[in-house]
């Protein structure tokens, strides 16, 4: 894909976004919103204002990894109230499977490339998402039960 491709489906997909929930919107998400958008206008300009390709490869992909890393540390922010109470059932199981599943996925394809922009931060990925994992089995979802009727 070029890059005038790419600008002009960047541009059309956050348009549509805008366009078909800015009523639903708060002022926090608007601002979320602002936020991506100054950070992605940003790291564009910058990245094309560099003479050399392999400079602007190499720190597009280091820009790429922190926030890969960023996205897949998000459900650790509820990782203390979880071990307060014991219960997981403020995690989200089948968004966590489902990292896990992808970012190993991405980290065998990075392997196969010999990309450390796709190993990296996907194989820390995959470790988050194994943790994240492995407390559902230390604290399983409470079931109540309920005394027979029969």
């Amino acid at each position: 894909m070029h890059e005038a491709d790419l600008k002009k489906y960047s541009c059309h997909y956050s348009l549509s976004l805008y366009n078909t929930s800015i009523f639903d919107w708060n002022t926090t998400v608007i601002r979320q919103f602002l936020a991506c958008v100054s950070f992605l206008v940003t790291t564009l300009l910058y990245i094309h204002r560099l003479e050399d390709a392999e400079t602007a490869k190499s720190h597009l992909g280091l820009v790429c990894c922190m926030v890969t890393i960023l996205f897949f540390a998000a459900p650790l922010a509820s990782l203390l109230h979880v071990i307060k109470v014991k219960n997981t059932d403020s995690l989200p199981y089948h968004l966590i499977c489902a990292t896990f599943i992808v970012s190993l996925q991405w980290v065998i394809y990075g392997i196969i490339l010999k990309d450390k922009f796709i190993q990296i931060p996907n194989f820390l990925g995959c470790v988050l998402s194994a943790f994240q994992l492995s407390l559902f089995i230390i604290y399983p979802k409470n079931t109540k039960t309920y005394p027979n009727v029969i």
